[in-house]
């Protein structure tokens, strides 16, 4: 009986290593390329000498990896011209009417000194400009003044500046915007008790005339003719 059951179970334990040489080359070739077998195998040896031999095979499916394209859009903003217009103002036209040229004073003071000019055609008076030969006694003060004409002498004041302290040189007088008909003014420069030296040119002979007074609304009838030189003086019309 020893002898049946040693021979019984020799024939199993051959069957069990073909059956598993079997089953090893069918798990080489798993049944698709993403997947993988695992073969389990269970021996179960029964008294009555038969063995039984079950195979349990579980497949694990391999995970399948998805690419995931992100596409990103960048807007690229579009570049804006603008085009800016400049406007050039035109050159406002002034003219002068009067003398620039000096080469030598007239010194007075206490008075007022008047020197006339013609205005060919109306214009727009704008300042009164005089020259001083000299710089004047500091604490000088002057004002300016412009008389209608009649009969060849002054008549009315039709445009004057508020006490100024001048200077040495160029001094320039706002007193306009006064509109101004074509005809003869008078150029007045009322100074105060200190001495002014008023620049003229000595080659251009001019009469003038020198009164006392405070640029009056109506110029003295008193004056005494000066028989001098064209004096630095000029108006300044603009539109």
């Amino acid at each position: 009986m020893n002898r049946r059951l040693i021979s019984g179970f020799s024939v199993v334990m051959i069957s069990v290593l073909f059956v598993a040489v079997a089953c090893k080359k069918k798990s080489d070739n798993p049944t698709s390329p993403g997947d993988s077998a695992t073969n389990t195998f269970t021996f179960t040896f029964t008294p009555t000498g038969s063995a039984t031999l079950s195979r349990t095979s579980t497949k694990t499916p391999t995970p399948t990896q998805s690419a995931t394209s992100t596409k990103t859009s960048t807007a690229t903003p579009t570049a804006t011209s603008t085009k800016t217009a400049t406007v050039t103002p035109t050159a406002t036209q002034c003219t002068t009417l009067g003398h620039t040229a000096y080469d030598t004073d007239i010194g007075y003071g206490g008075s007022m000194l008047a020197q006339a000019v013609t205005l060919s055609s109306p214009a727009t008076l704008q300042s009164f400009n005089f020259n001083l030969y000299f710089a004047p006694t500091p604490g000088s003060n002057a004002k300016v003044g412009i008389y209608s004409s009649s009969s060849n002498y002054p008549q009315t004041l039709v445009a004057s500046s508020p006490s100024m302290a001048p200077v040495n040189g160029w001094n320039k007088v706002d007193v306009g915007p006064v509109s101004l008909s074509a005809g003869t003014y008078w150029m007045t420069l009322d100074v105060d008790a200190n001495t002014f030296y008023l620049s003229m040119d000595s080659t251009v002979p001019m009469d003038s005339l020198l009164v006392s007074g405070d640029l009056p609304s109506t110029f003295p009838s008193s004056a005494t003719p000066l028989h001098y030189s064209q004096f630095a003086e000029y108006l300044e019309f603009c539109p």
